[in-house]
């Protein structure tokens, strides 16, 4: 509830709750608000608990089924679902329109239990939270996960900073058949592009992944509405961020939508058709309507 009513000011307030609490539940529900408190502060914290040793050493450690996957099914769903009151704060949370992320995934086999397993279990809700955050302080802390053995932790991060950096780089970081040679790799080649772009603000990061993915949106303004449009059936990170950006430069924040990043840029295109005049925009290109369909 805090991380949906809430503000920056309360991230004070829900590190200091993290630091000390022992349950994983709550744990988890605190990382989940840190995530939807967002700001700078909010993400230097899920930098710290990233950066953090309390889930080393990850080889001998078995991750659970629920989390090693590359992708989140539905993260708000994990947050949320683990508390007693999830479902009725989630509902209260909808009416606001303040989350957009289906809450119908739930873990099969629960929480583990304490220990290694927990504390890897907890980093990857870190890391997840960091990817959908919208903030740059993690970056750092992920990149040389993209080293571990663990294929889970290298596939999450990879996702997370894909997310955060609006830039995909390579497809395989949880394949076990590929060595550590090519991450190194695709690390190295992280890192060019983290470095190229230290220091400027996270929408030339959004600018410059949409362009390196040839869509035309050299800034993130309301005349390149249409070509934001057509990145949401893009690849994850593309879609996550084209939507994003949509809400901010819309004001809109729409229910979620089930089913594929092309079915989210079918409602985003018939949205923004009903209200071209509103947003000075001419008739949608005829590729937009193809790449949606």
């Amino acid at each position: 509830a805090v991380g949906v009513l809430g503000d920056d000011e309360f991230v004070p307030r829900v590190a200091r709750a993290l630091s000390r609490e022992t349950d994983f539940s709550a744990k988890v529900a605190l990382l989940g608000a840190l995530r939807d408190l967002g700001g700078a502060a909010a993400g230097a914290v899920l930098r710290r608990f990233i950066a953090s040793d309390g889930a080393e050493p990850w080889a001998p450690v078995v991750v659970p089924a629920w989390l090693a996957t590359t992708a989140p099914a539905t993260p708000v769903g994990l947050l949320l679902s683990l508390g007693p009151a999830g479902a009725s704060v989630y509902r209260q949370a909808r009416k606001l329109e303040r989350i957009d992320i289906e809450p119908d995934w739930q873990p099969a086999d629960g929480p583990p239990a304490s220990g290694a397993a927990a504390a890897v279990a907890l980093k990857l809700v870190a890391i997840d939270a960091a990817g959908q955050a919208e903030r740059l302080e993690p970056v750092g802390e992920l990149l040389p996960l993209l080293a571990s053995p663990v294929p889970a932790v290298r596939g999450r991060a990879a996702h997370a900073l894909g997310r955060i950096t609006n830039r995909g780089i390579g497809t395989r970081w949880q394949d076990p058949a590929v060595g550590a040679a090519w991450r190194q790799r695709q690390i190295r080649r992280w890192q060019h592009w983290i470095d190229s772009h230290r220091g400027q603000p996270r929408d030339v990061w959004l600018a410059s992944g949409f362009v390196a993915a040839g869509y035309r949106v050299p800034r993130i303004h309301q005349k390149h509405l249409w070509e934001l449009v057509r990145a949401v059936a893009s690849r994850d990170h593309l879609s996550f961020n084209a939507q994003r950006v949509l809400m901010r430069l819309t004001d809109h924040r729409p229910p979620s939508v089930r089913g594929s990043n092309r079915e989210a840029c079918r409602y985003w295109l018939r949205w923004l058709d009903k209200r071209r005049k509103l947003f000075r925009l001419d008739r949608p290109p005829t590729k937009l309507r193809r790449g949606c369909s």
